[in-house]
């Protein structure tokens, strides 16, 4: 039976690997009777929409069109991009942000947009680990199959996306004046018969034009994806940085971040790097 690709094989496959885990942070961050705001995560809207129960409400954006809850409305994403759509009690974005251009600026609207108490979960991959393969046929399987994640990461980098852009999530929501802001780091090994080879297949699919402009020839597309195919190679999947803050209520910076949020991000951030 040949292998899902395309968009939808990839949404599947990153709710089986994520969704899990994202339901776990989350249900330690919100409270029942919360109005969330949802970015991405397509699925993970209906875990929240249970989590905030009967008083609760979510927003989100880019759910599974089939998804429908009584404690949901959906949005388009720039509804929630270009300008926030109300204030929340719980904020959450997954395998958005460092893809767009104005991380920064969004992500200081998402944060001004916190009620008192409020708290923002940031969920996004660096992609540039080193030690991509746990196990692999042969050392040139491993050469293969890091050429091909080096060239995904140059042509991301060339659309916009910061492939390490989740690193600085902690100092930078410390930047805005939040409060508890902490940082788990979470992954796992992506074997090819589970969601993570399911993902891969997807992305080289989605990406087969970009790899050829970037200069890979179609036969070294095809053995890379011929490892996927292969038991004994196990690649690493991708590190999700999983980031939480807290708007205290008075926070100056936070409060700033409803007002010319990026330039208090910008200045306070130096702060923090040159401190």
């Amino acid at each position: 039976m040949p292998h899902q690709t395309g968009q939808a094989a990839y949404d599947d496959a990153v709710a089986t690997l994520l969704d899990p885990f994202s339901y776990e942070r989350a249900s330690h961050l919100i409270r029942p009777g919360a109005r969330c705001l949802q970015i991405g995560a397509g699925t993970f809207a209906s875990y929240l929409a249970h989590l905030v129960g009967p008083d609760g409400h979510v927003t989100a954006t880019q759910p599974d069109p089939t998804l429908t809850h009584p404690n949901l409305t959906v949005i388009p994403e720039d509804a929630a991009t270009d300008a926030t759509p109300g204030s929340f009690d719980f904020v959450h974005a997954r395998l958005v942000l460092a893809r767009l251009p104005r991380r920064d600026q969004i992500l200081a609207r998402l944060v001004g947009s916190l009620n008192p108490g409020g708290t923002i979960l940031v969920e996004d991959w660096d992609t540039t680990w080193n030690d991509t393969v746990l196990h692999a046929p042969s050392p040139d399987a491993i050469r293969r199959y890091t050429r091909i994640r080096n060239a995904l990461d140059q042509i991301a980098a060339a659309g916009g996306a910061e492939p390490t852009w989740a690193r600085r999530l902690p100092a930078t929501l410390l930047a805005h004046g939040l409060t508890g802001v902490g940082t788990t780091i979470y992954a796992t090994g992506w074997s090819s018969d589970g969601p993570g080879g399911q993902l891969l297949r997807a992305t080289f699919a989605q990406y087969r034009d970009d790899l050829r402009r970037a200069g890979l020839s179609l036969r070294a597309i095809a053995r890379a994806q011929a490892l996927l195919d292969d038991s004994a190679f196990v690649p690493a999947g991708h590190l999700l940085y999983s980031t939480s803050g807290r708007y205290r209520a008075g926070s100056s910076s936070a409060g700033d971040a409803r007002r010319p949020a990026h330039a208090q991000h910008q200045a306070k951030a130096r702060d923090i790097e040159e401190g």
